[in-house]
């Protein structure tokens, strides 16, 4: 079965096992930092109140240095005061706009996945074995920040923690560049089935068109990835 091919081949690439374990370690460490946010203590201004009453030494919060300094309100394109958020750039975690590219990054890399293991013989070659490895990689660490921009959207939640934004941007990084390598090494070897050795007339049986497919949709995949991490790596440097 060509699910046992590929698992086969990733256990005998060191260079591929590493990723995935890196991706799901990311993974994780996103939906807990998503679900479990660590809660800070506040101290308000009735609990000095009643400490200085009750002769408690009261030591008052200090003051964060983002409120010291605040920037000018400058009138944005609506009319209004205020800058623009963070939040409009596009790809951003927890909006509709990054939720629609994870969702679009899902459905591509599974096409890719699906067009290459229908193809007759792609098991044969190194790269269309990468290809569907780098494709499953992308669609579980695309799969996974679509569920979370899912549940941000629901609850409401924030999700422009510089930690979590910094997980995002290492998992994307990671994830375009071996798309990006698999989809260019697959298609190198299609271009010379089909126009230098002439495989594809050869040997009938070689299903080419789907190899074409697949390679164009892994790219269609990159293209998502490439925008999400220029986005993800533009919003942690504002953070």
């Amino acid at each position: 079965m060509w699910f046992y091919e590929i698992y086969l081949f990733i256990l005998e690439k060191p260079f591929l096992s590493l990723p995935y374990l890196l991706i799901l370690g990311l993974l994780a460490g996103c939906c807990s930092i998503a679900f479990f946010p660590s809660h800070t203590t506040t101290t308000t201004a009735t609990q000095i109140r009643d400490r200085g009453q009750r002769g408690v030494p009261v030591r008052r919060p200090a003051v964060p240095r983002s409120w010291r300094r605040r920037a000018p309100h400058l009138p944005c394109r609506g009319g209004g005061e205020g800058g623009g958020s963070m939040k409009d750039v596009v790809g951003s975690p927890g909006t509709w706009s990054g939720m629609s590219l994870r969702v679009s990054q899902c459905v591509f890399a599974g096409a890719s996945v699906v067009a290459m293991a229908s193809a007759y013989g792609f098991p044969n070659y190194t790269a269309f074995c990468y290809l569907i490895a780098s494709m499953g990689l992308q669609l579980l660490w695309s799969f996974g920040l679509a569920c979370l921009d899912i549940y941000s959207l629901q609850t409401k939640r924030d999700l422009h923690n510089p930690v979590l934004v910094s997980l995002f941007v290492v998992g994307d990084w990671v994830t375009a560049i071996l798309s990006f390598a698999a989809a260019s090494a697959s298609a190198g070897v299609t271009i010379l089935f089909e126009r230098d050795v002439h495989f594809c007339r050869m040997y009938p049986q070689l299903s080419c068109g789907r190899y074409e497919l697949s390679v164009i949709l892994a790219f269609i995949t990159w293209s998502f990835i490439a925008t999400s991490a220029v986005s993800m790596f533009w919003l942690l440097a504002s953070l």
